[in-house]
């Protein structure tokens, strides 16, 4: 299964991990926007593309690690009213999309009042935090 967004020509960045793209969106986060850095004590980040070894898994289980959370989250009030921001990056070629553990916890921060956005690629994740935060993200890619 593909994705539905074929790019038009060869880009190196349309192959890339998933953490790769975290830790682009992650880069531009902290050293982007108006101040730089200003929306980083608003983000919580997944240890997406961490590989645990199984006892760091059972670890981090037992203390509370659960499959299904967005990959990056912003804890800031947006101006449309919605309490926060919820990113789950997904891959440009070769994502199967969201899965169901994703799919509940969209669900359930939507009806708690975040917006829930699903970006393929890492520019898209900057272009919804641009949107989400003009006053203080003015970022264009």
């Amino acid at each position: 299964m593909t994705s539905s967004r074929r790019p038009s020509a060869y880009n190196p960045d349309h192959n890339t991990r998933e953490r790769t793209d975290q830790a682009k969106v992650v880069n531009a986060v902290r050293f982007l926007g108006t101040p730089p850095g200003v929306l980083t004590p608003h983000m919580l980040a997944s240890l997406s593309g961490v590989a645990l070894d199984p006892r760091s898994a059972s670890h981090a289980k037992q203390q509370g690690l659960e499959p299904g959370w967005p990959d990056l989250m912003f804890f800031r009030p947006l101006a449309s009213g919605e309490c926060g921001l919820a990113i789950e990056l997904k891959r440009l070629i070769g994502s199967y999309g969201v899965t169901q553990a994703q799919g509940e916890k969209h669900l359930m921060l939507h009806t708690q009042g975040w917006r829930v956005v699903v970006c393929y690629g890492w520019k898209e994740a900057v272009r919804e935090l641009a949107a989400a935060y003009p006053d203080v993200f003015p970022v264009t890619v």
